[in-house]
């Protein structure tokens, strides 16, 4: 509007120019706020730079266009493999085999469609660390006659197999497991598969840290975390306490082996930990009273350092318990996990194995199955990028330190998840029995329950060997034991075959 059309000072507005106002105020109001993007991804509210930038951008996967991705990538990307309850309560009400697509999802729930072997489905339980109670155990006994072939399978996971059972009797199956505290949720396919850990853990008399809580922690957080069920392949992840019997953790992705560390030997670590601009590092006033052992237990903590184990899980002695972090283990590649150097506090380990696991499900390969482990990420960028990634997403900073500074560990007992060993407890043993093939009747499976209830404490240890272990049997019931296991066509004597088989 020209200078000559403003009104004079002391006058009011013309007709014209009220006119104009109006129309220019209607136009305001009833323009609709814009927001865009520029090319160099700024926010903008001006349409001419920002309207070219208004297309929806092209899905991705973790950054990879839905275009490359695998079948199995898009069934997951169009319908999650645990919203699929629908799907199988349909199934089941039909008493109908699944198509290619819903058998995919239906093992988010660990239920595999067997076909064309069987016409059928098998269940893949949880079980954490391989520990069942005997209530447990003659409950899934139940499930095995009422919905399946009468029968139970005992995995190289410490985990129980339950076969033939009919698309009909799937809700029901798996409604009955989860009655019994236990579930299949995220058994197989891209999952976490059941978190193992050493079998003689709590009892084992070698031992230098119970690791089931560890066990039961990280099984917990994977189960309440979504995104977990959503990985480009599938994960294995075990903790070994230094035991007398192994739980074969460097055939897993993650394999946490616990160890025994002098403060000595762990004070330049602490000194120089991984993260930038972070430290976790023993003040220079504490250093020297490290080194001469005069640290309190009271000042370790506020050093940096870890606890010496005072819960009772740990043994006595020099030293503090940690854990060393080995990856990339896959037997199906004949490649064993290998060390990383890094150095774990107890109470970080689920910490880094879900930095870790985040870590590999966003860069892990979403277009190849058979290259889509953990191990080809590894292969591709190398350890230390890996960890590198790892560290971004951790609050502390992670800490190496060279394997032989830790302490030698006890050597492992060859077979010794077969036969009977005392335990820790004074009086106490525990007896591992040889079950063919690792498959056992439902008439076994409620004996088994019985003895180790009426004999021992409840607990049954399931191994990766497909064996088991009654655990905490008295001295005085050791015989009578042995007889029950021996009528029911169980060994408890090792030999170099029945120890190795598998």
């Amino acid at each position: 509007m020209s200078a000559a059309a403003l009104p004079p000072a002391t006058g009011e507005f013309t007709t014209e120019q009220k006119e104009y106002l109006q129309g220019f105020l209607a136009g305001v109001a009833a323009r609709v706020p814009f927001v865009g993007e520029t090319g160099a991804g700024q926010f903008t509210a001006d349409p001419a730079s920002g309207g070219q930038n208004l297309a929806a951008p092209a899905e991705t996967i973790h950054g990879t266009p839905l275009a490359d991705v695998c079948k199995q990538e898009l069934w997951k990307h169009e319908k999650h493999g645990l919203d699929c309850w629908d799907r199988i309560l349909a199934h089941a009400e039909a008493n109908q085999m699944p198509n290619d697509e819903d058998t995919f999802r239906f093992r988010f729930y660990g239920l595999f469609n067997v076909s064309p072997a069987q016409n059928s489905f098998m269940l893949r339980c949880r079980i954490p660390a391989g520990e069942l109670t005997s209530a447990q155990l003659a409950g899934l006994a139940d499930i095995a006659d009422d919905c399946g072939n009468g029968k139970a399978a005992i995995t190289t996971r410490s985990n129980i197999q339950i076969r033939e059972i009919a698309p009909k009797n799937l809700v029901n199956t798996y409604t009955r497991l989860q009655q019994l505290g236990l579930t299949s949720r995220g058994s197989g396919v891209d999952n976490v598969r059941n978190v193992t850990a050493s079998p003689t853990a709590g009892f084992d008399p070698q031992e230098l840290i119970d690791v089931r809580p560890f066990a039961h922690a990280l099984h917990h957080y994977i189960l309440n975390h979504r995104d977990l069920y959503d990985l480009p392949r599938k994960f294995n992840v075990a903790f070994e306490g230094g035991g007398a019997v192994d739980t074969v953790a460097d055939t897993n992705d993650i394999g946490f082996m616990a160890v025994r560390v002098t403060e000595k030997a762990l004070t330049p670590a602490l000194s120089h930990p991984m993260g930038e601009g972070e430290s976790s590092a023993v003040s220079s006033e504490n250093q020297s009273a490290v080194l001469a052992g005069q640290l309190s237990a009271k000042n370790r903590m506020s050093a940096g350092c870890s606890p010496l184990p005072s819960d009772g899980r740990g043994v006595r002695g020099e030293g503090q318990v940690y854990f060393r972090v080995e990856l990339c283990g896959i037997t199906g590649h004949k490649q064993f996990a290998k060390d990383t150097g890094l150095l774990i506090k107890p109470s970080e380990v689920v910490a880094v194995a879900a930095a870790m696991l985040r870590v590999f499900s966003e860069h892990g390969d979403r277009t190849d199955r058979k290259k889509a482990r953990l191990k080809y990420l590894v292969d591709k960028w190398g350890v230390e990028k890996f960890l590198a990634e790892t560290q971004k997403k951790l609050a502390f900073p992670l800490v190496k330190l060279a394997p032989e500074l830790c302490e030698r560990r006890q050597p492992s007992i060859p077979h010794g998840h077969i036969g009977v060993y005392r335990q820790k407890q004074p009086g106490k043993n525990y007896i591992g029995a040889v079950i063919p093939v690792g498959v056992m009747t439902t008439k076994q499976m409620r004996r088994l329950a019985e003895i180790a209830a009426n004999y021992g404490s409840g607990n049954i240890r399931l191994t990766p060997w497909q064996n088991l272990l009654l655990p905490d049997v008295p001295d005085a019931f050791v015989e009578t034991v042995k007889r029950q296991l021996v009528r029911m066509g169980f060994h408890y004597e090792a030999t170099n075959v029945l120890g190795g088989l598998v």
